[in-house]
């Protein structure tokens, strides 16, 4: 479904890539990404997320800042800079994210041993790998059944929605 059209009042886990895609601002999903962060912090709808997930954006948003000002071929780009911490140390981008999200009104919540043994039965049941499905034991646990993704493999799963970001 169109993350646009999610109903007023919903509760719905946002995953990394729709996080990503408005701090990256990566065109055009950044735009709709960024629209639904703003009805978050509007209260019209309620979002949450890990911070497993928090942490995979934080990686994304360095990783991205080093593409666009290293001249260093992508496969590449993760190995220099673990050797070159003087880089990342002049990443910035990445440094207000938490911030940025607790101004949005996105609850994030802590990723704990239920969470790891919840997680189990969705690599079981649907094959999941173990990021995936610890979103997934994270919804569970928290009741949420509405999931921001630009992710198809989680349509798999049908005690869930799937909203994706569409132009």
């Amino acid at each position: 479904m169109k993350l646009g059209l999610l109903p007023v009042g919903s509760t719905v886990f946002a995953d990394a890539n729709v996080l990503a895609y408005h701090f990256t601002k990566v065109m055009p999903l950044a735009s709709v990404c960024t629209s639904f962060l703003r009805r978050a912090a509007s209260g019209e709808i309620r979002v949450i997320t890990s911070s497993l997930v928090v942490a995979e954006v934080i990686h994304r948003a360095i990783v991205f800042e080093a593409a666009m000002t290293l001249s260093i071929p992508r496969e590449e780009l993760i190995t220099h800079l673990k050797n070159h911490p003087d880089v990342v140390r002049g990443l910035s981008q990445h440094l207000g994210i938490v911030s940025e999200l607790a101004r949005m009104k996105v609850d994030i919540k802590p990723v704990d041993h239920v969470n790891l043994h919840g997680s189990k039965r969705f690599r079981q049941d649907y094959g999941f790998m173990t990021n995936d499905s610890l979103v997934l034991a994270v919804m569970k646990r928290h009741k949420v059944i509405h999931l921001a993704t630009n992710d198809r493999d989680f349509e798999r799963v049908p005690e869930i929605k799937v909203w994706a970001p569409k132009i």
